[in-house]
């Protein structure tokens, strides 16, 4: 069997909720590690990387988002792990929302997958000692977005640059995993502008966009001071749901003497991302509807189709 663990955490007012009082979405990532402390204890972490120089890194992320937490919900945060190689661990993450006078509620659904590496990022196998904290079990099903027969309309939107700040890493100098998304928001904020958003609560019978599943997946790592560049394309897969996919790339900088011979040759392929948004009335809180046409328009106004 694998190993599970429980961990019970309060949300906060400021750090975790946006205007609305739910949990901003990149949040939940930041619950997942808290509880994966819980199984891989940092002693071991830090030990291990002074004895051994080897770590774990993150290379996907894939979240079903079914109801948002707000302030002052407890949360349980509930984690099964286990080795699907001698290199890879997997983590079935849940966090549900628990209170003493009513059932616990089903909030959101994870799988975060990691992998051992050493100082220099290369493949190694996990530790022996690892055992002891999980056991190996069969590989559970790849959580993955559906994928259908019927031919997709997909459309190009313009990119959007950004710069890797101080704040966005982590005590490694890397970009924190979690923040990937903050920056895929920014992105989309580029092609649906708050403006538009808040316009249409309040002219379209009060309709909102609520993010339904989100998946990363990791190939390199943006550092301070990169500069980054970032491009989506919008996949209208019915009038209920929009796909948005999202590709960070670090821009190259011909001055670090690195040869380029093509406009592709600038850009670094970081992280891809799929990014699911759904329309639901009461400005984004009550029932699945249809996307009014305006946002089709809004997103058509920057864009051009893919044949």
């Amino acid at each position: 069997m694998s190993r599970r663990r429980s961990v019970i955490m309060p949300t906060s007012p400021h750090t975790h909720t946006h205007t609305h009082s739910l949990v901003h979405h990149s949040n939940y990532l930041r619950y997942f590690e808290r509880a994966r402390e819980h199984v891989l204890d940092p002693r071991f972490l830090v030990k291990l990387f002074e004895d051994t120089g080897r770590s774990f890194v993150v290379v996907s992320a894939n979240t079903k988002y079914k109801v948002g937490a707000r302030h002052g919900d407890i949360l349980e945060v509930r984690t099964r792990a286990c080795a699907t190689s001698s290199y890879r661990l997997k983590f079935l993450q849940n966090v549900y929302r628990v209170s003493e006078e009513e059932e616990e509620v089903l909030l959101v659904e994870g799988v975060v997958e990691m992998v051992c590496v050493d100082k220099s990022m290369r493949l190694t196998k996990l530790p022996e000692t690892l055992n002891a904290m999980i056991s190996k079990n069969e590989k559970p099903k790849r959580s993955s977005f559906p994928v259908g027969s019927k031919k997709k309309e997909i459309i190009e939107n313009t990119s959007h640059d950004m710069k890797c700040y101080l704040d966005d890493t982590d005590f490694t100098g890397v970009c924190y995993y979690a923040n990937y998304l903050k920056w895929m928001e920014r992105a989309r904020a580029e092609i649906l502008s708050t403006e538009f958003l808040s316009k249409m609560r309040r002219q379209d019978d009060g309709v909102g966009a609520a993010i339904h599943e989100a998946s990363l997946n990791f190939k390199s790592g943006a550092r301070f001071g990169d500069r980054i560049r970032i491009t989506t394309r919008t996949e209208f897969q019915s009038k209920f749901r929009v796909l948005f996919h999202h590709t960070i790339y670090r821009i190259i900088d011909e001055k670090k003497g690195i040869e380029i011979s093509s406009e592709e040759d600038k850009l670094e392929h970081l992280v891809s991302g799929k990014i699911s948004i759904i329309c639901l009335d009461k400005g984004g809180s009550g029932k699945l509807v249809a996307f009014p046409d305006s946002f089709r328009d809004k997103i058509l106004d920057n864009s051009r189709c893919l044949k």
